[in-house]
């Protein structure tokens, strides 16, 4: 039997006044903040979907195909915490089934930033320069770099080009005269598409940019291309890519004709051995065609080229996690008034 003498609604002012109060505590605390975020977006019923609630790429209340849309959003902080949630799991009387999930969501991943600077951007129209000089209209460069995550520093070497998430926000700024019109497709058609489906969409596309970043290891120029299989929402949004020792990146070198280069054979002499498939042993690997660091193991190569990067400014070390801070827009309806 219901006693409903204690019911209560959340959506009556003399209980959410208290939810109010919590969020205020946090915002105080920089706990709670508001960013332009992508999300799913039902054209039709013109309200935010999440993951859970698009199925095969459409709405589950209406069918229409769900697009992307980046909007500001309300977040929690929770990454803060991200450390302190993954050590506290040791503590708990949980089944070791239950905490390897928890820890696999939390997705500690260590590595480097490196940092590729962009080649001759005063060659393309207006990007990334800005005026300066006074009255003497002297136009100054302002150099620009992309910053990449990677957990294989190792290799840096046989890095061939680099790929932003469509999204990302230097694309506009290194997008050439010459292939505006073809990123911008690219990243209206990317727009149409869901989180879910940007993830688990096994087709290859992109489009190039018409520009190049600097490997900082080899001094050789890499083409900037987008491609939506790169995700803004982990990491830095952009990726070096090692077609050589990447599977999506060697799908990706394939499909348009991009270098593929060995960094890492099953002993120093594999040097040229055909690279038909991606050599992705990342434990008992030994570095080829990397300069000094040849004869390296993949673990021992991973330190000494992030502190070989950093000392020339390239690199820094990084713990990244797959855990994002918690969105916790809804709906007009669908909670308290902030």
């Amino acid at each position: 039997m219901v006693d409903w003498r204690y019911e209560l609604s959340t959506t009556d002012a003399a209980y959410y006044k208290w939810t109010q109060w919590l969020f205020i505590q946090l915002y105080k605390r920089g706990l709670a903040y508001k960013k332009a975020a992508a999300v799913n977006w039902c054209p039709f019923d013109k309200t935010v979907l999440a993951n859970e609630q698009v199925v095969n790429g459409e709405c589950e209340r209406c069918g229409t195909k769900v697009e992307q849309r980046f909007l500001e959003q309300w977040f929690f902080r929770i990454t803060d915490y991200a450390g302190r949630l993954l050590g506290n799991l040791d503590t708990l009387d949980w089944s070791e089934s239950t905490k390897s999930a928890q820890r696999n969501w939390i997705g500690k991943s260590e590595g480097a930033e490196l940092s590729f600077g962009v080649q001759d951007l005063m060659e393309f129209a207006g990007s990334a320069t800005v005026s300066g000089g006074g009255l003497s209209g002297e136009v100054i460069s302002t150099p620009v770099e992309i910053r990449v995550f990677t957990t294989r520093a190792d290799t840096i070497f046989g890095a061939t080009f680099l790929v932003l998430a469509p999204e990302h926000p230097l694309v506009e700024q290194l997008t050439t005269d010459e292939q505006r019109g073809d990123v911008e497709a690219y990243r209206a058609a990317s727009a149409k598409q869901d989180i879910v489906t940007r993830k688990v969409n096994k087709d290859k596309t992109g489009v190039f940019t018409g520009s190049y970043a600097i490997n900082p290891a080899t001094g050789a120029p890499m083409p900037v291309w987008i491609a939506d299989y790169v995700l803004m929402e982990y990491g830095t949004g952009a990726i070096m890519a090692v077609p050589g020792h990447d599977e999506r990146d060697h799908e990706f070198a394939l499909r348009f004709g991009l270098p593929i280069v060995r960094v890492v054979g099953r002993d120093a002499h594999e040097t040229a051995a055909p690279m038909d498939a991606a050599f992705t042993d990342n434990v008992a690997g030994v570095l080829v065609n990397s300069g000094q660091f040849n004869g390296l193991t993949v673990p021992e190569a991973k330190h000494a080229i992030v502190a070989w990067l950093a000392e020339r400014g390239a690199a820094k070390p990084v713990v990244n996690y797959r855990l994002h801070d918690w969105c916790i827009s809804r709906q007009r309806y669908w909670g308290p008034p902030i």
